[in-house]
């Protein structure tokens, strides 16, 4: 989808989304502490239910579950040289459970690891300038 198209779909009215994905998914079974991610490769038939449900609900936009799967969160679970099947197959799950006229969706967030440099930089931006 082009900015454009975007643009011109949420130029019609609000889209809603699905949301509290790993929370619901904890609900339905999947132990705490696991990568979520490859969890749901392993369990996609969870994942699908509740993503249905959410259709069920007014969802116009499906998640497909890549939130944190990227190179330095997934070397958490020892899995950072599966990143590109990971999410591949996170799509592909979602492809096969969105209906017609639903927007499936990737989305990624910070690592929420801060390096040592960053620390740093952060201290001095916030030190009070002296007079």
């Amino acid at each position: 989808m082009t900015r454009e198209e975007f643009r011109a779909l949420t130029d019609k009215g609000v889209l809603l989304g699905d949301g509290a994905t790993g929370s619901n998914m904890i609900q339905a079974g999947m132990p705490k502490g696991v990568c979520t991610e490859k969890w749901i490769c392993e369990h996609p038939q969870v994942f699908i239910d509740l993503k249905r449900a959410y259709m069920d609900a007014g969802s116009q936009v499906i998640g497909a579950s890549t939130f944190t799967a990227n190179r330095i969160n997934l070397a958490r679970h020892g899995l950072e040289d599966q990143v590109q099947e990971i999410n591949r197959t996170l799509m592909q799950i979602g492809r096969e459970t969105v209906r017609d006229g639903i927007y499936l969706c990737a989305s990624v967030t910070t690592t929420s690891r801060i390096d040592e440099d960053y620390g740093k930089l952060l201290k001095c931006a916030c030190k009070k300038p002296e007079r």
